[in-house]
């Protein structure tokens, strides 16, 4: 899998966690298995 392939699906993931599931940002990288310091990183 390449690297454009795995962030266009992390991508679709977590926008479908926020706006379908109500979750905030840092809620979503945290379920998917992000540190919130990715946000910035």
């Amino acid at each position: 899998m390449s690297i454009s392939r795995f962030i266009s699906e992390f991508k679709e993931k977590a926008i479908h966690k926020i706006m379908e599931r109500g979750h905030s940002v840092a809620e979503a990288f945290y379920h998917l298995g992000f540190s919130t310091y990715s946000l910035y990183s």
